[in-house]
């Protein structure tokens, strides 16, 4: 509950260093090594990351993947003053995902010295909801050794299952350019907002294209679907200073999540010629922004790990995430065995939205299969 109540809202990055502190005694107390790392700011300003290490050379090596930054939220459902109503904890950040960071240190303390067959890093990062991509390069390269060929546990999961993977994502932006003249005399200026809709319209014609293809890996069904789908959405639009002047300019950006069939080089061909019949009638610039590969693999650290799901929820299914994130190109060119639990349920947990919880016995189901699996004999 008291890492709930820290806003570490991303962005822009509230208080880390508070989470920090907060965290590095915990994970001292259950046996770890703790090591705060300022991240250099030619990667990001003012950027702090902790990493906590029980080193048993020899024995298999686990990475452990964990984030304290959060969405921003409404401030009207006090989402930094966490409650229990009904059996769940209310609070942002509590699904995604500081229980599940929570529910780890509870499987390492109730474990004790047990826990010596792997040796394991834990990695608590910052800037997960926006890029850190380059935080965790940094991290790999200067402050973690032996990570090629590890076992790499991700606790910003959901619950119920082994995820073992998710999809890839493109940002998009497009900037369409006017001319601003007062609206009296709108003849004499190019409205950047009226002119934005022949693109809108053409990309929300090819959302249909784009959302009729499916992967053939399954994902939870509560999500209502079987399978991973590609995705397209135009989630902001901006444009305009005032009601009375014609706009100059609009801007216009897009989700792009794509399954693992799908090639990036395709996914922004697309793009490209869902736009270029109005490249002569309409100015604009396309911008390709920050990208994430697809991955889905059923690694030998997935199947120990649905062994001991089964065994606590009766349930060792393997599925991938209906999300995206900047480990699943790592986890390729590494060679990760990567496997996934957490304690967000994907339907009812409101995952980045309103009322954000998790189920309390969900919590301690998760401390139960984290204990199973870190005690074990890899």
């Amino acid at each position: 509950m008291d890492l709930v109540a820290i806003d570490n809202t991303n962005p822009p990055g509230n208080n880390y260093h508070q989470a920090v502190k907060f965290l590095k005694p915990l994970f001292e107390k259950v046996g770890f090594e703790t090591a705060v790392i300022n991240i250099p700011s030619s990667i990001a300003e003012g950027r702090v990351n902790l990493l906590a290490h029980k080193r048993n050379p020899g024995k298999p090596r686990l990475l452990v993947y964990s984030h304290i930054d959060v969405v921003p939220a409404d401030p009207d459902w006090q989402p930094f003053k966490p409650k229990i109503k009904n059996g769940k904890i209310f609070g942002r950040g509590v699904a995604d995902m500081k229980g599940s960071l929570i529910a780890f240190l509870m499987a390492v303390d109730r474990l004790k010295s047990k826990i010596q067959n792997w040796d394991t890093t834990v990695m608590v990062t910052t800037d997960e909801e926006t890029n850190q991509t380059e935080q965790i390069l940094y991290l790999l390269a200067n402050k973690i050794d032996q990570a090629a060929g590890a076992v790499f546990l991700n606790l910003d999961c959901t619950f119920g299952y082994v995820s073992i993977g998710g999809l890839g994502h493109i940002s998009i932006k497009i900037t369409v350019q006017g001319k601003s003249v007062h609206s009296a005399i709108a003849h004499l200026g190019i409205n950047a907002v009226e002119n934005s809709l022949p693109l809108i319209n053409s990309l929300v014609k090819l959302k249909k294209k784009v959302e009729s293809r499916f992967s053939k890996i399954p994902v939870n069904p509560d999500l209502g679907i079987r399978f991973m789908q590609a995705k397209l959405n135009i989630d902001k639009i901006v444009g305009g200073l005032k009601v009375n002047i014609v706009p100059d300019r609009c801007e216009i950006e897009i989700d792009r999540r794509f399954i693992p069939e799908e090639k990036i080089a395709k996914v922004k061909r697309e793009i490209r010629e869902a736009l270029s019949p109005y490249q002569s009638k309409i100015k604009y610039n396309l911008e390709f922004l920050h990208q994430m590969s697809a991955y889905a693999k059923i690694s030998p650290a997935s199947k120990i790990m649905a062994e001991y799901m089964k065994r606590v929820l009766d349930n060792g299914k393997f599925y991938a995430v209906m999300g995206s994130g900047d480990l699943f190109e790592i986890a390729k060119k590494l060679n990760w065995q990567f496997v996934g639990c957490g304690v967000a349920r994907d339907k009812t947990g409101n995952i980045h939205g309103r009322d954000e919880n998790i189920q309390i016995k969900d919590l301690y189901s998760l401390v139960d299969v984290l204990s199973l699996f870190l005690g074990s004999k890899s």
